[in-house]
């Protein structure tokens, strides 16, 4: 009853404080809240679903929180985010970011690359080796401008502090979290600094267990009968284990020149089994029922060296550069024993087998022309080769793929600052070039070169407290190696998942508006999307029963989006409240009149988060939902998600205990995805319930390796 009286009170303040500033600025309704354009009504659907704040929300308080444009900057050496324990927490407290453990995405955007420095985040376990003490500020930068790459939908920019080692410093951070089974990391890092130089040997092993349980229901529609196949998976187990080493040197010179190199070795090993039941229905009466056993392991093993340079060669002048060579060799094998009432039984085998070569890299020239304005010159790269090869038994099936993908760019843009008035104009050209063929006989399975220009403009004014911006983007989004594979997968006996290696790009063009009142940020965005990638079935030639699925290129659609955060601080008390709509104006094609439609209603996201501060300790609670509503093909369930939890630090800061309970409902996440001649109807369970301790503790250290690497979105296309 007291948490309930706590919370009507928390969101009767909010509400009242809402209402004044709406009464002394009405104009602020509008910003950029544009969801991510690839592969939009599953992903993000989902994302947005079943990904909660672990923690709160920080307040917009505009000592340490600005809008810079159509982005927010964040100063955390002036904020009590400083004082978190990881840099994962720090994170997932920023406005308008969601996510947890190296995984994150601005609210109305989708997936967030990071960035440390100038360059890339390579993995999640990059920011557990960062302390949020050593960060400087974070910029959540919504609409990417030229110098990024044209796929990225949003950039997370982590600014560090510029620090000298000095001595010997130690490291050590464990987390074990406990759903339906246990999950552990550890880390232990070491960092030697004495005069212009230091060098950093990190450890960590990563092992992570879950059980999941899953239930499809897939309706398909034929012109002679009405098919359904219900297909639950409970228990479906889950195993990860990564171990990586990482050791580094930098040199930092009084002249402003800095440069540095490192080495990675990553091991991972990924198993995946559990039992499936099949019921077909065929115009409602009861066909067959088909019981199954899947076994997926899955191993890779990857070596990443990288090399970085920054020099300032005058107060005007900077320059930069980034580059990356990683080579990947990658296993996975998939066994399934099936057996039903009209199937005898029997198994299917498919191994692949896979390298990866991959050479990237950026350079950077930066010139202050004068005290307002600042011109940023680069060109950036990559050249990716790639060999597959692929292996069924039932029925017999080879496939081998070469494949080479070159991607090129130069940029160019322009900062101009007259009084209240910003001006931030960019100019990106790239080329990239597809050179796919057949291994068996060299034949060439697809050539192409697509050459585009993308313009970046944003206009940003400062009247009083009140801070807007207006922007224009374009970018791509770009198929992942596996939507692009020439092989197929075998899933049940009437069931086989293939790729299409003639998948287009998405292009997306958006209108934003931004604006800051104080504590108040608003967010609002139109966008046109082209060629967006979803998915189609077609009934198997050979047997009436069998569907093959595979990605194709929808219709182009336009969408709408606002979002609203608001945060308060009183005393030891600290809240937020956010809500988020998107509205997207798609209609789904049908083969057969009698298919169901897809609903109108706009899909829409609550948040609340609220932190309290009592004898050294701090506990929080975050509540997230999301009524049911339409977006893109897919429509949304209902969903309520609640997490919990209390930290304190000891031993003068050094040592940090963290307990968090986090979706203590259990929440699943149900949606319904609509397609030409089916619907798919789907309830996922990811072991969503768990309790997380966290112990880390602390002796000299200083994070060194301020400078990332630039691979990182090629190598998440490759997985």
């Amino acid at each position: 009853m007291r948490f309930v009286f706590l919370i009507a009170l928390i969101v009767s303040t909010t509400l009242s404080h809402a209402r004044i500033l709406s009464a002394l600025d009405s104009a602020a309704r509008n910003q950029d809240t544009v969801p991510v354009s690839e592969t939009k009504a599953l992903e993000t659907a989902d994302s947005m679903m079943t990904r909660e704040l672990d923690e709160f929300v920080v307040s917009a308080n505009n000592s340490y929180v600005k809008l810079k444009g159509t982005n927010l900057s964040v100063d955390v050496s002036h904020s009590p985010l400083g004082d978190l324990p990881s840099t994962d927490d720090l994170l997932s407290q920023l406005p308008f970011v969601k996510g947890s453990d190296g995984s994150f995405s601005v609210v109305g955007r989708g997936h967030a690359v990071v960035y440390i420095g100038n360059r890339k985040m390579q993995d999640s376990s990059e920011l557990t080796r960062i302390q949020p003490s050593d960060i400087k500020s974070v910029e959540i930068i919504r609409n990417p401008g030229a110098e990024y790459d044209a796929g990225y939908v949003a950039v997370i920019k982590i600014i560090l502090k510029r620090r000298i080692v000095d001595g010997l410093g130690v490291r050590a951070y464990t987390k074990e979290t406990m759903g339906r089974r246990l999950t552990d990391y550890q880390l232990l890092s070491l960092t030697y600094g004495g005069g212009p130089t230091d060098f950093f040997l990190t450890a960590d092993n990563d092992s992570y267990r879950v059980r999941g349980d899953q239930t499809n229901l897939q309706t398909f529609y034929t012109s002679a009968n009405l098919w359904e196949m219900t297909t639950a998976m409970p228990g479906w187990n889950a195993d990860y284990y990564q171990w990586t080493v990482t050791g580094g040197g930098n040199l930092n010179l009084p002249s402003g020149h800095s440069a540095g190199a490192k080495v990675t070795y990553t091991n991972d090993t990924q198993r995946n089994s559990g039992d499936g039941h099949t019921e077909m229905t065929r115009d409602g009466e009861g066909y067959e029922t088909l019981l199954t056993h899947s076994s997926q392991p899955q191993h890779y093993h990857q070596w990443q060296v990288n090399a970085y340079y920054e020099g300032e060669f005058s107060e005007r002048c900077s320059l930069s550069f980034n580059g990356d060579y990683v080579s990947r060799r990658a296993w996975a094998t998939s066994m399934t024993e099936e057996e039903g009432s009209f199937t005898p039984y029997h198994e299917v085998d498919n191994s692949t087998s896979s390298r990866y070569d991959l050479w990237t890299g950026t350079l950077k020239l930066q010139w202050n022309a004068s005290g307002r304005s600042v011109f940023n010159f680069g060109l950036d790269g990559s050249l990716i080769n790639q060999d597959r090869a692929s292996v069924q038994n039932q029925p017999a099936e080879l496939s081998l793929l070469d494949s080479r993908e070159g991607k090129y760019a130069l940029f160019c843009q322009y900062a101009l600052s007259l009084g209240r008035w910003q001006m931030d104009a960019g100019l990106r050209y790239e080329t990239m070039t597809l050179d796919y063929r057949d291994g068996a006989d060299n034949s060439r399975i697809l050539d192409r070169t697509y050459r585009r220009l993308y313009p970046a403009f944003t206009l940003s004014s400062t009247f009083g407290a009140v801070n807007m911006a207006l922007g224009l983007t374009s970018r791509i989004s770009r198929p992942t190696f596996y939507q692009l594979r020439s092989g197929s997968e075998y899933f049940n006996r009437y069931i086989t998942v293939r790729g299409n290696p003639l998948l287009l790009p998405t292009y997306t063009y958006e209108l934003s508006y931004s604006l800051q009142y104080r504590d108040l940020v608003v967010n609002a965005g139109f966008e046109w999307v082209r060629n967006p990638i979803g998915e189609e079935s077609v009934t198997d030639s050979t047997d009436p029963l069998h569907q093959v699925h595979y990605p194709v290129n929808l219709r182009s659609y336009r969408e709408f989006s606002v979002g609203v955060n608001y945060s308060r601080e009183a005393g030891p008390w600290r809240g937020k409240v956010s809500a988020n709509m998107t509205k997207t104006f798609y209609d789904v094609p049908r083969d057969f009149p009698d298919m169901p439609r897809i609903g109108s209603t706009p899909y829409m996201n609550f948040s609340m988060s609220n932190y309290l501060t009592f004898s050294g300790a701090t506990a929080y609670v975050s509540i997230n939902y999301n009524p049911a509503g339409a977006y893109c093909d897919t429509w949304v369930k209902p969903y309520t998600g609640i997490s919990l939890g209390i930290y304190r630090r000891f031993l003068r800061r050094a040592l940090y205990v963290s307990l968090k309970a986090g979706n203590i409902l259990g929440a699943k996440s149900r949606s319904v995805t609509y397609q030409r001649n089916y619907v798919f109807d789907r309830t996922r369970y990811d072991d969503s319930r768990r309790v997380v301790l966290v112990v880390s503790y602390t002796f000299r250290h200083k994070n060194k390796y301020k400078r990332k690497d630039s691979a990182q979105d090629e190598i998440r296309r490759m997985q």
